[in-house]
């Protein structure tokens, strides 16, 4: 038996599709013009610090152990913006 692989109901709708024709000719035409445009990404990402390993290895007849902080800590967001070229800025939260 397989696991099976959720996949959001409107991903393969006619609407989302059209949608996203729509942009990507949207993009085709920004660059065949003659003013150069810059695209800019901005991407944000988060990060659990308290996650750890579920699994280890040991000698057989010992158990698996590892360290981890007495407090659990806080989560950490990560966002930046980024163009063909470079990175332009990123920030952290705590």
């Amino acid at each position: 038996m397989k696991q099976l692989y959720k996949v959001p109901f409107e991903r393969n709708n006619e609407r989302v599709k059209e949608i996203h024709h729509q942009y990507v000719q949207r993009v085709l035409e920004l660059e065949a013009r003659e003013t150069l445009h810059t695209f800019i990404y901005v991407d944000e990402a988060g990060f659990n610090l308290a996650k750890g390993r579920r699994l280890g290895r040991n000698r057989i007849g010992q158990r698996a152990t590892t360290e981890v902080p007495g407090q659990r800590r806080g989560n950490i967001t990560m966002c930046a913006a980024i163009s063909d070229n470079a990175v332009l800025t990123h920030m952290s939260t705590h």
